[in-house]
Formats: structure tokens, C-alpha cells, sequence
């Protein structure tokens, strides 16, 4: 049953940016165990999304974004951008010496993205990061954290440059 569900999640994904094929895909996605997307979001063409997500309303995901809980917890508030190419991952892998990394146990975390957050193009949100009311995350940034509320952040590791 699960690849069937991700089968036709990878071909809802991929239709074009069309604002009626958009509603499409959000009405599918919400179909899904785990993925609740309210009325307004924008999907890209391309996004891939996990289960355990909850994207809140006048949201826009940018094309061939990545949305992963693993077994974590991802909630993205209302009228958050987020840019084309953005991966936000709520999970790490075991790093246990004595085994192999392939074979080590997935580590669940929680990502909040608060409202009015503007996320840039290719960034990469890992779990246990809460982004604050408010804030940008720069192009090509990796965050790893809590930022301040309308705070601007860039880099890798992303590091606070100004306050909005």
C-alpha cells in the first residue's frame, strides 16, 4: 500500500504549476496519513512531502522542494515562503562507531517554522530547528537551531547578520 501511495504522490507532485492542479495536489496530499495542508497553500511542481507535516494556509512551497519527517514532526505556520530547492529534513541517523551508518537507527526531531518566514532558495533546515515569527533564512543557508524573531540569517551554519 505504501508504494502505491507514493506512486501517486510522486505523480501529483510532478503535474504542472497550475493554480487548478495545485488545489488537486493538496486535496490528494491531505488523502495521506500524516500530511495535513490547509486551504491556500501553493505546492510547486516537483515538491516531494513525508508524512508527520501540517502546512498552515497562504503557504508557498517553491518547486522541487523536500519536506522529510522520517519519524520526527514538521509544522510550517501560515504565510511562510519557501523557496525553490529548499530540503527541511526532522531526522538524523545514529553515528554509533560499532555500526554501520547505513544500518543505525533514524533519530526523530521537530522543525517549527513560525509565521512570516521567508525561507531562500536551496537552504537546508535540519531537525530540532525552529525558525521564529518573522525571520529570513539566505540563499544557500543551513540551519541548525533557533533563530530570534525577525532575525536575518545566512551562511552554513547560518549565523545572524541583522534584526528586521
Amino acid at each position: 500500500m505504501k508504494s502505491i501511495k507514493k506512486l501517486i504522490t510522486d505523480i501529483v507532485c510532478s503535474l504542472p504549476d497550475l493554480s487548478s492542479i495545485s488545489v488537486l495536489r493538496v486535496f490528494i496530499l491531505n488523502l495521506w496519513e500524516g500530511i495535513e495542508i490547509e486551504k491556500g497553500v501553493r505546492i510547486g511542481n516537483g515538491v516531494k512531502i513525508t508524512e508527520n507535516v501540517k502546512i498552515c494556509s497562504g503557504t508557498s512551497i517553491g518547486p522541487y522542494s523536500f519536506i522529510s519527517s522520517g519519524n520526527g514532526n514538521i509544522i510550517i505556520d501560515k504565510n511562510v515562503m519557501i523557496a525553490p530547492k529548499v530540503s527541511i529534513v526532522s531526522f538524523n541517523h545514529g553515528v554509533k562507531k560499532s555500526i554501520l551508518k547505513k544500518k543505525q537507527e533514524l533519530i526523530p526531531c521537530v522543525i517549527k517554522i513560525e509565521e512570516d518566514v521567508w525561507v531562500g532558495i536551496n537552504s537546508v533546515i535540519i531537525g530540532n530547528s525552529i525558525l521564529k515569527k518573522g525571520c529570513v533564512l539566505g540563499a544557500h543557508s543551513l540551519l541548525i537551531g533557533t533563530t530570534k524573531e525577525y532575525g536575518v540569517y545566512v551562511g552554513s551554519p547560518a549565523k545572524l547578520k541583522k534584526t528586521l
